[in-house]
């Protein structure tokens, strides 16, 4: 089986020196006047209700963090919170993450992303924090298009949706995938991905590997394929999709109730894959490609 890939190093210190921000104003005009990179602290307990997108088009990374308790961030079931493009980087770390909802945007494709949408944006990262309860069409919690690479880690995520595809990431034409460390509980797609969505199908472009790292998948469910992770690359990518001391368990789909891949190779590596079911591969399904277990 492939080498597992070398897990991110662990988040240093904020850098540049952060600024503090107590209000969405306060956050809004610092990400969307940012010239540079930009270090933002967000007081343990604060609570941020955002009515809007906070958009970033700049090529900068911004990092929003907090610590403690954290920091609230709040859709309140009406908007989606961060919109990238012009190759902005995004990390976000130490926060409640919560209730966000993708608003209709014909020219971001539609209802995508419950939290980010990145569309020719650089990275997202998503570490030590909590998201819940959020959806979108495509991406209930990140949306990527022609993008950098989505990470979460060290993260727990539950209750996210897509009405399509990709109930926690869909990445389409991007960077890799990681979820490391994390913790992954009722999300679900209605057709494909009930946590991960990648395609690089439709345009002869690369995208990057799906990995599952040190994780935990629950009961997170999909209604065509792949209850967990659905990765169709069709010869045009060099990407893989490897599960490593992880666990999923009680996963479900039309097809395969953990995994559906095409053209696309699967290694799962000391793992273990228990009570999911499909109508076909119940636990994996290979639509073409090749599928390896090892000590799982």
């Amino acid at each position: 089986p492939p080498s597992p890939p070398s897990p991110p190093s662990p988040p240093s210190p904020l850098s540049p020196p952060s600024v503090a921000a107590a209000s969405d104003a306060e956050l809004r005009s610092l990400i969307e006047g940012a010239t540079k990179d930009v270090s933002i602290f967000l007081a343990p307990g604060l609570h941020l209700k955002l009515s809007s997108q906070i958009r970033c088009s700049s090529n900068v990374k911004v990092v929003v963090a907090s610590s403690d308790e954290g920091a609230k961030l709040d859709g309140q079931g009406r908007t989606g919170l961060f919109l990238l493009t012009g190759s902005c980087s995004l990390t976000l770390r130490g926060l409640a993450i919560v209730n966000g909802r993708a608003n209709y945007d014909m020219a971001y494709f539609g209802r995508r992303g419950g939290v980010v949408v990145g569309v020719g944006a650089g990275d997202v990262e998503i570490i030590d924090s909590t998201v819940t309860g959020c959806t979108a069409e495509g991406g209930g919690v990140v949306f990527m298009e022609s993008s950098g690479a989505v990470s979460l880690i060290d993260s727990n995520v539950a209750g996210c949706s897509a009405d399509y595809a990709g109930g926690v990431v869909y990445a389409r034409q991007s960077g890799a995938v990681m979820l490391i460390g994390s913790i992954v509980t009722s999300c679900t797609a209605n057709i494909n991905g009930g946590v991960i969505y990648a395609n690089a199908k439709e345009l002869p472009q690369e995208s990057g590997a799906v990995s599952l790292i040190g994780s935990t998948v629950t009961g997170c469910s999909a209604g065509f394929g792949g209850g967990v992770v659905y990765a169709v690359y069709q010869g045009f990518a060099s990407g893989a999709v490897l599960i490593i001391r992880s666990t999923v368990t009680g996963c479900s789909a039309g097809e395969g109730g953990a995994t559906f891949t095409d053209a696309i190779d699967l290694s799962v590596i000391d793992s273990t894959i228990s009570g999911c079911n499909a109508t076909q591969g119940g636990a994996v399904y290979v639509e073409t490609g090749s599928a390896s277990l090892a000590r799982s």
